[in-house]
């Protein structure tokens, strides 16, 4: 259906130039539209998440996006491992390699992780995802660990567990000061 502000301009061009048959003709298209039916000849509006290139979002504030969140990322495990005695991380290189590690398993293995684990989640009241958060921190030290350019390992548990809580804390309040998704859209 095409939207009612496209139809607006052409209400007022109606009320100077109502004698002439185009305008009588268009009048009857703009009831059509407004009552449901298709019009004849016309387009339907797609959504805009189906639109090529006619989204919100261009690929450039994505990009602003994601590296926004990428240095947030950094920011906490670097916050978490000058706090936690257990998080060993060295240079800003690793710290950037590990956030990047760390923000990718968040964004494609944290939602299977959560969905598998759902029954959890509502027993506990979300508490459970302090342990998926954990657990991540876990397979970023251990991924970390498999490259020779990046310094960061975890001593144990408890001290994933700190960093992972400390990590979600900082991030959360980070994002709440710079929030990126608005960032982004300012390069739209």
């Amino acid at each position: 259906m095409l939207s009612q502000h496209r139809t607006a301009p052409y209400q007022s061009r109606l009320r100077w130039c109502a004698s002439l048959p185009a305008a009588t003709k268009l009048a009857e298209l703009t009831r059509k539209q407004d009552s449901g039916t298709p019009l004849p000849g016309y387009t339907v509006r797609m959504p805009e998440f189906i639109m090529v290139g006619g989204g919100r979002d261009s690929g450039s504030s994505k990009l602003v996006t994601f590296v926004i969140r990428w240095l947030i990322t950094a920011a906490a495990v670097w916050v978490a491992a000058e706090m936690v005695s257990g998080i060993h991380l060295e240079g800003w290189k690793s710290t950037l390699l590990v956030a990047l590690i760390l923000g990718l398993l968040n964004a494609y293995l944290k939602p299977l992780l959560v969905v598998g684990t759902f029954p959890a989640l509502i027993m506990t009241l979300g508490i459970f995802l302090i342990f998926i958060n954990t657990a991540l921190l876990a397979l970023t030290a251990w991924i970390a660990g498999k490259f020779d350019s990046i310094h960061f390992s975890i001593d144990g548990f408890w001290s994933a567990f700190f960093g992972a809580i400390i990590i979600s804390v900082v991030s959360f309040f980070i994002s709440m000061v710079i929030n990126p998704n608005k960032v982004g859209r300012r390069f739209n």
